[in-house]
């Protein structure tokens, strides 16, 4: 039984289900062969990746016949979107946003500089919505001679905003632009009909309880597409390399559970989403998000109160004390730079834009979760100079809040030791020896 005490960081990943436990389990028995292998074992581990495609492409919007192709993940995923209708230096157009993953802005900005690719970015409002006006002004603008790709999310991966993609792929047909769909964070969050309809899809397993190492490009027949790596005609040439049968048969099977019930699990979860935000809010955090535009029912995103500098300063005090949120992507955090997304939210208020922290709920998500984070929240959320001073380094602010969290909860420092503590950067011993370094108090 999978346990997430604490855990309100979904949007970073999510814990395997148990149907793709069990599909991983009876595949790495039976079917563990090659799947590129000609003999009766390998056929059955491409039987076992083939079963699976049907499934993921009407996840994907793109009915069972949409073309998928097994990747490591929506970053891949991403990058061969973009790459797809663009080769030889012919330039073209891409229109994208700031609130794009991490994978769909640098690979943006690597056509632009090795493709000549135009770049263009949709501005957000205060509700995180995009305007497909905009899109359509810059693609009545365009050169209709080169190729131009339309490259948005559904979910937002931090906010939980939801994009009017319907209108978005209406615009683009009508200028004979292809859409690219980041759909990693939609696919099993709302209906599919809402997002069907792109040319391309990035999709991720681990998005939607299935095992990570694993996602899909998924491509409508026709949809130009070209590989970013060589050396096998694995995946219809697009993706070289053996193709895991034990992670294709979980993703399989999570995909199944999303197309069946994802949607209808999101409404006990908005409930709870809805009691952490009120609490929070009232706790000192302060709501990023405009009331009036749509979002998904799990995502909680806030500013963090008065005092906090950084929403991952604040991110790792709640998780000394058993809460474990995110500032934003997990493939952006290591980065300790703010959001673009969340900065152009804001009108590119980037000291604001720093305080961010994203709750994201899941299925397991229970009140106690919720009233459990938001004991944590209040007992850190107005003391910041607890934790963090200026010029610490992060070994020396994690042994900061050990000393901190250990004076909130009344244990003598001394006796302090890793079992007793949730957040350990860099090693228990490494923070020790940094903080001695530096003669912390």
């Amino acid at each position: 039984m999978t346990t997430a005490r604490g855990y309100l960081d979904w949007n970073a990943t999510t814990p395997l289900c148990d149907e793709a436990r069990e599909a991983m389990k009876g595949t790495e028995e039976s079917a563990w062969a090659n799947p590129s292998s000609l003999h009766a074992m390998g056929r059955a581990a491409a039987a076992v990746c083939d079963g699976v495609r049907p499934t993921i492409a009407s996840l994907a919007g793109l009915g069972r016949e949409g073309a998928v192709c097994l990747v490591s993940g929506g970053t891949e995923a991403n990058n061969l979107g973009l790459a797809a209708p663009f080769s030889d230096r012919k330039g073209g157009l891409l229109v994208t946003s700031p609130m794009e993953h991490a994978s769909t802005l640098e690979a943006a900005r690597r056509l632009a500089r090795n493709e000549d690719v135009r770049v263009e970015k949709l501005q957000p409002n205060r509700a995180g919505q995009l305007d497909p006006g905009q899109l359509e002004s810059l693609l009545r603008r365009r050169d209709a001679q080169k190729p131009a790709l339309v490259a948005l999310h559904g979910v937002h991966h931090e906010t939980g905003a939801i994009q009017p993609l319907q209108d978005f792929y209406a615009v683009a047909r009508r200028y004979g632009a292809q859409v690219h769909l980041d759909a990693v964070q939609t696919a099993g969050k709302i209906p599919v009909a809402a997002y069907a309809g792109a040319d391309s899809v990035a999709l991720a397993a681990h998005k939607i309880r299935g095992p990570r190492g694993i996602g899909a490009f998924v491509r409508q027949s026709g949809t130009p597409c070209r590989p970013l790596l060589f050396g096998g005609s694995q995946e219809g040439g697009l993706r070289p390399g053996t193709t895991c049968t034990t992670l294709a048969a979980g993703f399989g099977a999570a995909a199944q559970r999303a197309l069946d019930s994802g949607p209808q699990r999101q409404a006990g979860i908005a409930r709870l989403r809805d009691a952490l935000e009120a609490g929070l809010l009232a706790q000192g955090a302060q709501a990023l998000l405009s009331p009036d535009g749509r979002r998904a029912a799990h995502v909680a995103y806030v500013l963090a109160p008065k005092g906090w500098r950084r929403g991952d300063d604040l991110v790792l005090a709640l998780s000394a004390l058993g809460v474990y949120a995110s500032p934003g992507s997990a493939c952006s955090t290591c980065q300790r730079r703010p959001s673009e997304g969340i900065t152009a939210i804001l009108g590119g208020h980037e000291p604001l834009a720093q305080t961010g922290v994203r709750f994201s709920l899941g299925e397991l998500t229970t009140e106690d979760d919720v009233a459990d984070a938001l004991e944590a929240f209040g007992r850190v959320a107005h003391a910041p100079g607890a934790f963090v001073r200026k010029g610490d380094t992060l070994a020396a602010i994690a042994f900061r809040y050990h000393l901190a969290v250990a004076d909130l909860l009344g244990m003598n420092p001394e006796r302090l030791s890793p079992e007793t503590l949730t957040f350990q950067p860099h090693g228990w011993e490494a923070a020790l020896v940094e903080a001695e370094r530096l003669n912390l108090p």
